[in-house]
């Protein structure tokens, strides 16, 4: 079923229950085909059908009765997706064990989120009539749910599976892995790894890492150091059967075949000979470049295999290059905001990297620590009226300083301001402190 055969199919269900009740009503489909199970809740509040709520159950054996009372705890629990709003009335497939407790219990939640509302709830899994095609409607919903996430995971098979093929890999790329480098005027360079598993991406395994070794601007230099970082966490990780720092089915970097040769090197350099690493470069189709074309670098081939545009390939190895561009920038981004705010504050005597730290993780920037009431500093964990003093008192000769600066010829102005170079030193002392997203490696 399409996009817009979904949209039009849930419209329909809209206009089939307006005539119900205008009581507000969870209804809850169940479908099952062996150990796995897929729920839907058709969300019903004045007799329109506002939301649907799919979820998906695995290796599950308890019958039909056990699995309605476990989700109903989970869903209307505490921290659960129904929580805030319990309905008028529940209708489910089959009855729970002890419904009238489960009826009970569904009236003190609300009324812990409705103060003073303990209006009946019922439970019910009705045989015929109009709550029963309500019923039919909702399962009919979780099978369609059910064969689509089906279909997306056979689709998401179909594609590694070219791509393996394409690429000549050993082994399904299920975990792939991109890296970026990512600078500004040669300052504040930032790798990034970001991972994707079975097409997706995989967020807790995204990386940030600040360079600490490598010349400003040579973008070589910065890849081996991030990536030599990287595949020792996850040699260590192999050699200790950890999950977390495992390395990918593939790795990808954003270039030729310099950038490839630079991650080889980097894998190698630590023995490991067996991870397959290919590059990703947008390189010119002819030599009039007329047209961009993507092309994937292999080791030990000679010539680049190109991508055809909207190819299942070039679409995962794309997303995993646009995720890795965007998480790079961003690290770039707040390291280089990080760098600015501390520097002006590293000549501010009795102001600490801690302080520094923390001011900048609480007021953001320096405008919002200048325009900050006395109150919100001294707010800020660790802060002491003494840093308040020290700070008051630096921003009050930056303001005389700056009103001196503008009344002085443009000598006098050149000499006032040279001192600022100094901060320099202090900002060359950031390059190798962690970012707040980094793992320490």
């Amino acid at each position: 079923m399409g996009r817009a055969e979904r949209l039009g199919h849930f419209a329909r269900e809209a206009q089939r229950v307006v005539v119900v009740t205008d009581r507000d009503q969870d209804v809850l489909g169940l479908y099952r085909e062996g150990d796995l199970a897929e729920l839907c809740i058709l969300v019903i509040r004045k007799g329109r059908v506002v939301d649907r709520l799919a979820f998906s159950l695995k290796s599950v054996e308890l019958p039909d009765d056990e699995v309605v009372a476990t989700f109903l705890r989970e869903h209307y629990g505490e921290g659960g997706s129904g929580q805030a709003h319990v309905p008028d009335e529940v209708i489910v497939p089959s009855l729970p064990e002890g419904v009238d407790g489960v009826s009970e219990w569904l009236v003190e939640r609300r009324a812990e989120v409705v103060e003073s509302r303990r209006t009946k709830v019922e439970v019910l899994a009705p045989a015929r009539g109009p709550r029963r095609a309500l019923l039919e409607m909702a399962t009919d919903n979780a099978r369609h749910c059910f064969e689509e996430k089906r279909r997306a995971a056979d689709d998401i098979d179909e594609r590694l599976t070219r791509m393996q093929e394409r690429l000549r890999l050993p082994t399904l790329p299920r975990r792939i892995e991109c890296s970026d480098i990512s600078h500004l005027g040669g300052a504040d360079t930032v790798g990034a790894v970001v991972a994707l598993f079975n097409g997706q991406p995989d967020k807790k395994r995204y990386r940030t890492y600040i360079v600490r070794g490598a010349r400003e601007g040579d973008d070589y230099q910065a890849m081996y150091e991030v990536l030599s970082r990287r595949f020792r966490r996850g040699k260590a990780a192999a050699e200790a059967s950890e999950d977390e720092w495992q390395l990918p089915d593939l790795f990808v970097v954003d270039g030729g075949r310099g950038q490839l040769g630079v991650a080889l090197a980097a894998a190698h350099d630590l023995g490991l000979h067996e991870l397959c690493i290919v590059g990703l470069a947008k390189e010119k189709e002819n030599v009039l470049g007329d047209k961009l074309t993507d092309r994937v670098y292999l080791p030990g081939q000679k010539n680049s295999i190109p991508l055809r545009p909207n190819s299942p390939e070039l679409f995962l190895l794309a997303r995993a290059r646009d995720e890795a561009h965007r998480f790079s920038n961003r690290g770039r981004s707040k390291l280089g905001k990080r760098r600015r705010f501390e520097s002006e504050l590293d000549c501010i005597v009795g102001i600490g990297p801690k302080t520094r730290s923390v001011l900048l993780k609480t007021l953001g920037s320096l405008a919002a620590l200048r325009q900050a009431s006395d109150a919100a500093i001294l707010a800020v964990p660790g802060v002491t009226k003494r840093h308040l003093q020290a700070l008051r008192g630096a921003f009050a000769q930056t303001v005389v300083l700056a009103a001196d600066i503008e009344g002085a010829p443009g000598d006098a102005a050149t000499e006032v301001a040279a001192p600022r170079e100094a901060t320099a030193v202090g900002e060359a002392t950031l390059v190798g402190t962690p970012s707040r997203g980094e793992s320490p490696l």
